[in-house]
């Protein structure tokens, strides 16, 4: 195992650069249920998802009825439409690599996450055409019990401070923290089966009578 080193002031120049060049948004299908306080006053009606959504309550942007497909296409589009100076935080060119982080706000089941990353991957690859060569999934900044998930996107630029010490590299760096998920590598995603799961039939047990009889 090794170990990367760095002074207080190189650790709060790459927090800023990484800040520079991430963009981010949370949906959420109801508010955080804080212990002691009861329900909250303001509910989401069922079928309807609230975007932009804090970690505290704090209002969204919009409500919509969506299915997931359509809420991460109206995610994708809020974080990375260059046609609206307002949401181009980050700029990208076809060279541009990029770190996808899927983060579940506590309510949401590994299951469900790995659902929502796979059609967050595909929707980034196929309509955006964006290099992600890290993939990060996994419960790191919850709201509680909180039934959404949020999508973060991070590019990859050099933070200067010489070989080995890479955004990348740093990001790979072994780390003890406890809730955190080793990145999975891009040929994880890029050598999956889509192919359908071919389920054999299986033969039924033909039911023999027994010739049994009950008496009166």
């Amino acid at each position: 195992m090794f170990f990367l080193s760095g002074s207080l002031d190189d650790v709060y120049a790459l927090a800023q650069l990484a800040n520079a060049n991430l963009v981010s948004l949370g949906s959420s299908l109801e508010h955080v249920h804080v212990p002691g306080r009861g329900l909250p006053e303001d509910t989401i009606p069922h079928g309807e998802v609230e975007v932009g959504m804090g970690i505290h309550n704090e209002p969204g942007s919009h409500r919509v009825k969506f299915d997931l497909v359509e809420l991460v296409a109206s995610m994708l589009l809020q974080l990375l439409d260059h046609n609206d100076p307002d949401r181009c935080y980050v700029t990208r060119k076809p060279e541009d690599k990029f770190v996808l982080l899927i983060n579940n706000l506590g309510g949401v089941s590994p299951l469900e996450l790995a659902g929502i990353t796979d059609e967050v991957y595909r929707q980034l690859e196929r309509d955006y055409q964006v290099n992600m060569v890290r993939v990060i999934t996994g419960t790191f900044l919850t709201s509680l019990n909180g039934l959404g998930f949020s999508i973060s996107l991070m590019k990859l630029v050099d933070p200067g401070f010489g070989a080995g010490k890479s955004m990348l590299e740093l990001l790979d760096a072994p780390a003890e923290a406890i809730g955190w998920s080793a990145p999975v590598n891009t040929s994880t995603w890029t050598n999956r089966i889509d192919t359908p799961v071919d389920l054999k039939t299986t033969v039924q047990v033909e039911d023999i009578p027994s010739n049994l009889t009950r008496k009166p």
